[in-house]
């Protein structure tokens, strides 16, 4: 055992913690009541637990769920520097691991206590998309959350395309063509036929666009990095300072364009 991360049952089960790059252990944990988190840190190298100073305040827990402390669910940055976490009120946090920054984001869903069952972070990191199951009017939402808005819209809520199913939540993927994959089934239906498999459209298909001006060429692109090679087989490097729409001159025998994303 390396800490004492908590008092007990009672008094708060931790159902979520996150480990930075560097093997520190971030563990949000009661605090003086139900609804005071506080985040704790497990120094690796130092072996050490230690309070960081940061907390949040959870409404939920504080009424409804004495028994949990922590978050519901979170997401690591591509860098693995920080993570995004959903709360149990339904709040979403930015964690930054270096600064131990604590920043406040938005609602994603004032359910309260919305069954976040997953999340993640779209490819330009500008989005996080959740799948949120309201108990009260039994009903699947698939949320669009800004990041830097703030603000949360609902893709879909109404995913009937194999009947409803009472549940959604499990096996949330994304991939890179802007599609998000789920797994969902009726309560209480112990049929094999039950389970289906959900696809949903979250993002725009990427697109390149190229059309001739003159004696230049326009390019217009929707997502991700312009890369441009002399030969179709590369090698291919990225067009600096890029920005859709851009003109480039028609002087080369010839010039290919791509995008990665």
């Amino acid at each position: 055992m390396i800490a004492k991360t908590g008092p007990g049952y009672e008094d708060g089960i931790i159902r979520r913690f996150a480990v930075d790059n560097n093997g520190d252990a971030y563990v949000p944990m009661r605090g003086t009541n139900a609804g005071d988190i506080r985040i704790y840190k497990y120094d690796n190298a130092a072996d050490t637990w230690a309070y960081t100073g940061k907390s949040y305040t959870d409404s939920h827990l504080a009424t409804d769920d004495l028994d949990k402390s922590g978050w519901r669910m979170h997401v690591y940055t591509k860098d693995g520097d920080s993570v995004y976490f959903v709360s149990y009120d339904g709040k979403i946090y930015h964690f930054t691991f270096a600064t131990e920054a604590l920043d406040y984001i938005g609602v994603l869903e004032a359910n309260p206590n919305p069954w976040v069952s997953d999340l993640t972070l779209s490819d330009d990191e500008q989005h996080l998309y959740a799948l949120v199951f309201q108990y009260g009017i039994n009903q699947n939402m698939f949320v669009d959350f800004n990041i830097q808005t703030g603000q949360a819209t609902t893709i879909d809520s109404n995913i009937t395309t194999y009947g409803p199913r009472a549940l959604i939540f499990g096996g949330l993927a994304r991939d890179k063509l802007g599609h998000a994959y789920m797994v969902g089934w009726q309560y209480a239906n112990t049929s094999i036929t039950n389970i289906a498999l959900f696809k949903i459209n979250v993002e725009a298909t990427p697109t390149l666009a190229i059309r001739r001006v003159g004696e230049q060429v326009a390019l217009a692109w929707n997502l991700g990095a312009l890369e441009n090679a002399d030969d179709v087989a590369g090698p291919w490097t990225d067009v600096t300072n890029a920005v859709s729409s851009m003109l480039v001159p028609a002087s080369s025998p010839q010039k290919f364009f791509r995008l990665r994303y």
